[in-house]
């Protein structure tokens, strides 16, 4: 534990960590904007919905989260679309860099350079089908008869699952394989445990924070709450790839090479 923490200073995985928040930030907006209108188009329920309901958030604060999302108009044109799905392409390969940058960090490998590109590009297609699988979890689970609790227990098992699949592949192709299956999935395992445990208390923390900001600073106030929610997801990921390469090297013997695809 010790000898991960000093290595995180040392790569200043903080730093890292905020970067790769900004660039969500960055990449949340045009991406729900797109999706939104997606929707919208289609009649069916937009991330004003679907969002408050896979954090958990009820009453006040889900109608705070859902004005966000909300649209003067039932019908977006398909210009507004385009420039939507535009916007979060350039973005979201933003956030695959800065991804790739920090896991290759962490991971003690060469920078891919531009040759990456296409392998960014694959990985936000993998992101959009991340989204949908989480984001239908909300909607699903709010269907589920019966307790709270059982509507979380489903947002936390699908979550866990999900998250566990979606960035155990991301860092093999982030990565390059450069590093192995068998390598990076404590890494992953790490990652699907704490999104999985963020899921869980965001219905205990968000609901009170998000009606307290909007009460006190307006709309911008809940932006404000949903941004640093993005830094702690982006703390999480960092951390979790950090910890499976602690583990790995823990169970490393003396002398081996770094893991390949021989492992």
């Amino acid at each position: 534990m010790w000898r991960g923490w000093t290595r995180a200073r040392e790569l200043s995985l903080v730093t890292h960590a905020l970067a790769l928040a900004a660039q969500q930030v960055l990449c949340t907006a045009p991406l729900m904007v797109a999706l939104s209108a997606l929707l919208r188009r289609a009649g069916g329920e937009g991330p004003g919905v679907l969002v408050p309901r896979y954090l958990g958030l009820t009453g006040a604060s889900a109608k705070d989260v859902a004005a966000l999302f909300a649209g003067a108009s039932p019908r977006v044109s398909f210009d507004n679309l385009a420039v939507g799905a535009l916007l979060a392409f350039a973005f979201g390969t933003g956030v695959a860099l800065t991804l790739q940058r920090g896991c290759e960090l962490i991971w003690d490998v060469p920078r891919a350079g531009v040759r990456s590109f296409p392998r960014q590009c694959l990985w936000l297609f993998g992101l959009v089908a991340y989204l949908v699988v989480i984001l239908s979890v909300g909607r699903n689970a709010h269907h589920i008869h019966g307790h709270d609790h059982v509507r979380l227990g489903a947002r936390v098992v699908v979550q866990f699952g999900a998250s566990f699949v979606f960035f155990w592949w991301s860092q093999r192709l982030l990565l390059g394989g450069r590093v192995s299956w068998r390598a990076l999935w404590p890494g992953a395992l790490a990652i699907a445990v704490g999104t999985a445990g963020l899921v869980a208390l965001s219905g205990l923390v968000l609901p009170g924070q998000i009606t307290d900001e909007v009460s006190d600073y307006g709309l911008v106030g809940g932006a404000f709450v949903l941004s640093i929610w993005l830094v702690a997801l982006s703390g999480v990921v960092l951390g979790g790839v950090m910890v499976g390469n602690v583990v790995h090297d823990a169970h490393r013997p003396v002398g081996e090479a770094q893991p390949s695809d021989s492992d």
